[in-house]
């Protein structure tokens, strides 16, 4: 099924306001939620989103898991580092979405944490680190689909270990993976999703870019 542009408050950039109350440039995990909660929490306030890709929330490459996805095309701003002396002048390739919803509509639908390691050598910056509450806390869901559990007996027959604290920060062993997966249709779930229940002061404009 389509997605209404009326519903989904995409407006052309001939038919946008003059000025907004609030701007929020670029259309991707974090972008279309916090202008999301923002319409929701001020109403009188106009909201307005900038995003460079186009909206692509049909294109079965992104919403269908098992297809190759979109990495490294048109939809990925495939950002390439300089030559790395510490790897042998390797240049790695920084893959981010440029479509509405940004690096949630192109990434695997896996969701994935980082390891203790890696977690404390950038929350360390600001005197944080594993163990410690955040802000922000989050449910994780338990829906496992049915055909996962022939999975783990052909793992264990192996010789695998199993790990059951991958999202603590133990890496090493099999487990069960988290996807970003609708349960109700199997398609991917990712941040556009919010646009159902943005009212109508949030407005989304695609295929535009800022000037600095």
């Amino acid at each position: 099924m389509r997605h209404s542009l009326i519903a989904s408050g995409l407006v052309a950039v001939a038919r946008a306001h003059s000025a907004y109350d609030f701007i929020i440039v670029g259309g991707g995990t974090a972008g279309v939620v916090v202008s999301t909660r923002l319409s929701q929490t001020l109403p009188d306030c106009s909201v307005l989103v900038i995003e460079a890709g186009p909206d692509e929330r049909d294109l079965a490459a992104i919403s269908i898991p098992g297809l190759e996805g979109v990495l490294g095309t048109k939809y990925d701003w495939n950002f390439t580092t300089t030559p790395q002396p510490g790897a042998n002048n390797l240049t790695i390739t920084m893959n981010q979405g440029k479509l509405l919803g940004g690096s949630s509509a192109l990434n695997l639908l896996s969701y994935d944490r980082a390891t203790n390691t890696a977690v404390n050598g950038s929350a360390g910056l600001v005197g944080m680190g594993v163990g410690e509450a955040g802000p922000i806390h989050f449910l994780v869901n338990h829906f496992s689909p049915a055909q996962q559990e022939a999975f783990f007996p052909t793992m264990q027959n192996l010789g695998w270990e199993q790990t059951y604290s991958f999202l603590d920060g133990d890496m090493l062993g099999w487990m069960r993976h988290t996807s970003n997966i609708l349960d109700v249709n199997y398609t991917r779930s990712y941040s556009p999703a919010f646009l159902s229940i943005a009212p109508s002061n949030l407005e989304i404009m695609v295929n535009t870019t800022v000037a600095n």
